[in-house]
Parts: structure tokens; sequence; C-alpha cells
């Protein structure tokens, strides 16, 4: 299906100087690194570099310098997570390492699987496919919406524990609305009844700050490509100590061979799953120090300012479009969400099969106005959310072009 291209728009803002620094087409508003991310031209470099030396002389890399990158990539990271470089291992996205963590339990007939309807739907589709497998259970309860307070998805969570339930699989920052978690409560809450927790971090690195041994989760897993800004295809698990020796990779592979004998068996397995392109996992010294030369403050700073402009952006929309907040202030990170007041298509299921987006609204918006944003529906059909971040490059006057888009489309 061919599509148009968005239209010309006189009055299209700028966004923020970081822009220089990306290779976002200049057409299009961004409003939505949450959901892929947007990389640096710097880090593509440095990218490409260890993707050359790979290319140059293959076998070298492979058995020499893989774990060379690797660990130093891990010993950058380690102290913005607060923990050991040797508990956490490579994956290419959240949702692989999810997987992997998921299905290294060993599942017993009719243990509880403990979620919430605002998990990743990827996430939601492995525990079926682990009910079909293992005969165990999914319970997941709806939580409040509006949300009042982080209480309040405490108690809901709480509410659903039973003597069967074995597992918490956690979103640590919503996809559909951007709400950050009370992890470390919900984490410490169900220890304390002897319940583990996988906490899914896939928008968390580089959205809200991260220490990991205060959260006490037993994995959790996080993508470099989103607020990290990485090159797509780089992740992270951090297992805890005591999970090491029965936490698995995706794939068995022939790490145990050769060289390697020597390693500590977790990095022997997790460290070389195969042929494959790992550079995205080899420059997070490089993405680190880029992130952190942004601001004087470093990657602390750009996490404040990143936040202060979402709610900044919620402010702007709400008031345009005269709805109330969704979430307190207290769970809003780098992604604001805001309900619209009504839907512009209610017969949009006649057309959800000729728009290349979730909603015909926001294929209006990139073919129209240039602006990419999602519109999401929850917590149901009847209800439309847009979900805005404020990431380096974006400014003050692409929301408010947002808002004015959105007040057009919906006849405000």
């Amino acid at each position: 299906m061919s599509r148009a291209k968005p239209q010309a728009v006189p009055s299209r803002p700028a966004p923020a100087d970081a822009i220089k620094h990306f290779n976002l087409d200049p057409s299009v508003v961004f409003l939505n690194h949450g959901s892929f991310g947007a990389c640096p031209g710097v880090i593509l470099d440095a990218q490409r570099a260890v993707q050359d030396e790979l290319e140059r002389e293959p076998v070298r890399f492979f058995v020499e310098r893989l774990d060379e990158l690797l660990a130093t990539s891990r010993e950058a990271l380690a102290p913005r997570l607060n923990v050991n470089a040797n508990d956490l291992a490579c994956v290419t996205n959240a949702t692989e390492g999810v997987n992997a963590v998921m299905r290294s339990i060993d599942w017993r007939e009719g243990d509880e699987i403990l979620a919430n309807d605002q998990e990743y739907p990827s996430c939601m589709r492995l525990l079926e496919r682990l009910e079909h497998e293992h005969a165990v259970r999914t319970i997941a309860p709806t939580l409040s919406w509006p949300i009042r307070s982080p209480d309040e998805v405490v108690a809901a969570l709480l509410a659903k524990v039973t003597p069967r339930t074995r597992i918490c699989l956690l979103s640590h920052v919503t996809s559909p609305t951007g709400a950050v978690l009370p992890a470390a409560t919900i984490v410490h809450e169900l220890r304390a009844r002897g319940i583990e927790t996988v906490l899914d971090g896939a928008h968390a690195p580089g959205l809200v700050p991260l220490d990991l041994e205060r959260i006490g989760a037993a994995w959790y897993v996080g993508n470099l490509h989103k607020w990290l800004c990485g090159p797509k295809g780089g992740a992270f698990v951090h297992v805890r100590p005591d999970m090491r020796t029965t936490t698995r990779p995706p794939f068995v592979s022939l790490a145990e061979t050769g060289s390697r004998l020597e390693t500590d068996p977790f990095r022997l397995e997790w460290d070389f799953q195969g042929t494959r392109d790992l550079s995205a996992s080899c420059v997070v010294p490089q993405m680190l120090a880029f992130l952190d030369a942004l601001c004087p403050g470093g990657l602390g700073e750009l996490m404040i300012r990143q936040r202060d402009l979402a709610l900044r952006f919620a402010e702007i929309l709400r008031n345009r479009l005269g709805t109330e907040p969704m979430l307190p202030e207290s769970m809003v990170g780098a992604m604001a969400c805001v309900a619209l007041p009504h839907d512009p298509d209610p017969d949009r299921a006649a057309h959800s099969r000729t728009v290349p987006y979730h909603h015909p609204l926001q294929a209006r918006l990139v073919e129209k106005w240039g602006i990419q944003v999602p519109v999401i529906a929850y917590p149901d059909e009847s209800s439309l959310l847009v979900r805005v971040s404020a990431a380096p490059y974006n400014s003050v006057a692409q929301c408010e072009y947002l808002a004015e888009a959105l007040a057009t489309e919906l006849g405000l």
C-alpha cells in the first residue's frame, strides 16, 4: 500500500537544538521517541566502526575482540544501574530478554503468574504460550484508570496474590500510558510473600534513574535503544546473583569450548549466542558519553529536563483539549499520556486494515500534519490516549503544534 507523503504545513515548528545530532526526517515532527528511540549519528558511526572491524577479520573479532568489547560495555553500564557488571547479560531487545527469563523458570502445573492489563502485548502472548505449555495461569488485574496514586497500583496487584502466585511480570514503565510504576515497593511487597518479579524495563533506562540493587528484582530487562539512544539491537538482562545458575539464555550455543573454558559459566552461556551482529551492545561507553555531554549535569540532569518537558507537554495538550490528568506527576517520566475528549473515528474498526497505524487519527497526523505520535485505545476501544515523548531534540513549539492539530481533527 502506497502512503502519501506528509503535506507541507507552513507553520511547521522547529525542534530543539539537539536535533543536529540525529538523522531524523526534518519534515516530520517526531514526538514518538518512546516507541523505537532515535540514535545520534555519532553513535551510529561508532557502531559502524565495530561492524567494519568485524568484517575486516571476522575470526579474530569473535575469538579475541568481542569478549573485550562486551566487557567494556558492561563495566560502563553497571555503575548507572548500581549492579555488578558480571551480573549483566547482552540480548537484542527487551522482548528477547523477558522470553529468556520466563523460559528459564521451572514451572509447576497450577503456578500463577501475576501481570496487569498494561503489560506489553508480546509479553502477554508469551504468558499465553506458557499457559498452554506448562498448565500455568495468568492473573492480570485491570489497573484503575485514571491512576490517582502509586498506592492504587500496589493494592491492585497485591489483591490478586494467592498461595499459587509464583512470579510477577511487571513493566517498570508501561507501554500504553507511560506510567512509571512503583517498582521497588511492588518487588519488596511480593518478595515478603515469597514471590519473585521479572521487571520489564523496556522504557526505563535513560528515562528514570535506576538503582537495581535497591529495587531488588530477581530479573531486570532493559533496552538500550530507547531513552539511552543506542542503535537498534542492544538490550540487557540483569540477573540477581542468587538466580545466576538457573537463568538461561534464549539459545544453546558453542560457548563452552576453546579459549572460553576458563570464563565464568554465566558469561560462557550468555556472551556468545552464535554468529550475530552485537555491535549495538559494544558502543555503550560512547552512548553514555554522548548523553552526559548534552547537559552540564550529565545524564541525570537530562532525565530531569526530559521529565519536566513531558509534564509541560501534558499541560499544553490538556489545556487545549479540555481533559483531566490521567496520572499523578510522580508517575510521569519522559512520556506523558493525555486523554482525548472523544473518538473522531467511531467507525474506525471498518477501516482497521486500510491504514498502517492503530488508529486512523494517527495516520492523519502523519500524512496531513507531519506529526509522528501514537494514538492508543486504553483502557478499552471507547477511550483514546495520545502518548507524547519528550526527547532531547523535542521543543515546546512542537507540542503546541500537536495540540492545534488534535484540536482541528477533533473539531474543538
